[in-house]
């Protein structure tokens, strides 16, 4: 791995500061692909690795093209990140098949704890029409809600369907984090559930060599 510098500004203004210091090393893409050809001026050595997360409204087969333009800038080290597809409001579902429509034509890495967030949707257990606790709740800040219950599900069936890659965001106390808490994993179940992905991985790989072997005593 390279050297990395890592920095944790704890405000706005140290942000804004370390960004200016850093200027022309750092940018942002968000809301479309327009700055991916910058990636051939400052991303198309082999040190760098390029992550691009797939839209939760981009359907799989789509994100062949944002690829191709991180390739066609220079950078053939990219791969994308799978996290969920929206589906109605404040919730997001996992398709398993975009990870092997995706693993076509690039790596895929599956993001098991942004998969299980609700978007918007702390006070998910509103009931529609349910006027008393609408006007109860209509002046608290919306926030993301979450399912981490899912996360362990969801990974092994990532793994099984051979992604190349888990990510996870864990915390030691997740209802006590700044950011994302609600769909965080504890960390004191992290050991159990990389214990769960190892096993799912070693026993698909061992039944896909099983089944070359059969291959080829039938041959």
């Amino acid at each position: 791995m390279q050297p990395f510098e890592y920095a944790n500004p704890t405000s706005l203004n140290d942000a804004f500061k370390l960004l200016g210091s850093e200027w022309g090393q750092a940018d942002v893409l968000a809301g479309g692909t327009d700055q991916i050809s910058l990636m051939k001026e400052m991303l198309h050595t082999p040190k760098r690795v390029v992550n691009i997360k797939k839209g939760q409204f981009v359907a799989p087969w789509d994100m062949r093209h944002v690829v191709d333009k991180c390739r066609t800038a220079g950078n053939d080290r990219v791969f994308v990140t799978e996290r969920g597809s929206s589906f109605g409001y404040n919730n997001l579902v996992v398709d398993m098949r975009s990870l092997a429509i995706m693993r076509k034509f690039v790596p895929v890495v599956f993001d098991a704890t942004h998969s299980v967030q609700l978007p918007s949707a702390s006070q998910g257990d509103q009931k529609q029409g349910d006027e008393k606790q609408g006007d109860e709740k209509k002046d608290q800040p919306a926030s993301s809600g979450g399912q981490p219950e899912f996360i362990p599900v969801l990974a092994r069936a990532a793994v099984a369907a051979g992604v190349d890659g888990v990510f996870m965001e864990v915390h030691d106390k997740p209802q006590e984090a700044k950011s994302d808490g609600a769909n965080a994993l504890d960390s004191h179940k992290l050991r159990g559930v990389l214990k769960e992905l190892l096993a799912v991985h070693h026993a698909v790989a061992s039944g896909e060599i099983a089944v070359r072997r059969v291959r080829r005593t039938l041959g």
